[in-house]
């Protein structure tokens, strides 16, 4: 079994999810979003993100890590 953690980043919210793969197929472990209080301060906000990811990783005790490469443009 391989577990895989994936992040899609936000600063007021970052997505995750979590799989597990078995050589055959996935299954949906656990899914959710880390959110932020939009009156904290730039660096409150980036602590509550790190404090909450490090308490999923160590939960979870992924094998990978997979991070969405963030996209701005024009629809």
């Amino acid at each position: 079994m391989t577990k895989i953690f994936g992040i899609d980043p936000g600063f007021g919210r970052m997505g995750f999810g979590v799989i597990e793969y078995d050589g055959h197929g996935f299954e949906l472990i656990d899914t959710g979003c880390i959110t932020t209080e939009t009156d904290l301060s730039h660096g409150k906000r980036l602590r509550v993100i790190a404090t909450d990811l490090r308490q999923l990783l160590e939960q979870h005790q992924p094998d990978k890590v997979a991070i969405e490469e963030l996209f701005f443009g024009k629809s």
